[in-house]
């Protein structure tokens, strides 16, 4: 019994740092909220849903997705992301986790004038970096353009 205590003494007394007013920064953020239907063109034709929402006091979107499979090239995945913005650090965090059990984590830029957030992620792994960029150019409309490369800066 202690030991909960204790926890929950360290859980209250870290989150006490963010009593104060959401940033104006998560306000970008809305661009991904709602219910969406997704399509994914070139080697594939997959299609699928995503529905995002505010969550944990307005702090964080919060997204689960699928997609359903395409026969020899997609097997069908689903995942929840979670996205904010760090005051401290003045950058954008999103958090992916895959069904296929992968997971990736990344940093994020907004551009208010050109409407699009660019995400990068690195895979500790193998050193490879994914820049994602999400334009919401219309309301409503999302595309996304998401390139990998190796350390030699290669695309894969």
């Amino acid at each position: 019994m202690k030991y909960i205590a204790t926890l929950l003494t360290a859980l209250v007394l870290a989150a006490s740092g963010f009593a104060d007013a959401p940033p104006k920064e998560l306000q970008a953020l809305n661009h991904y909220v709602g219910t969406w239907s997704a399509s994914i063109t070139g080697n594939t034709n997959a299609k699928g849903t995503a529905i995002t929402q505010w969550t944990l006091d307005n702090r964080f979107i919060q997204t689960t997705w699928s997609l359903d499979p395409d026969p020899g090239i997609l097997p069908r995945l689903s995942g929840t992301s979670l996205m904010t913005y760090d005051a401290a650090k003045q950058v954008y965090r999103g958090w992916q986790f895959f069904s296929n059990g992968g997971f990736s984590s990344g940093e994020g830029v907004w551009d208010a004038d050109a409407r699009r957030f660019t995400w990068t992620a690195k895979d500790a792994n193998n050193g490879n970096t994914t820049t994602t960029q999400a334009s919401f150019a219309q309301d409503g409309i999302e595309s996304w353009s998401i390139v990998t490369t190796t350390t030699n800066g290669k695309t894969v």
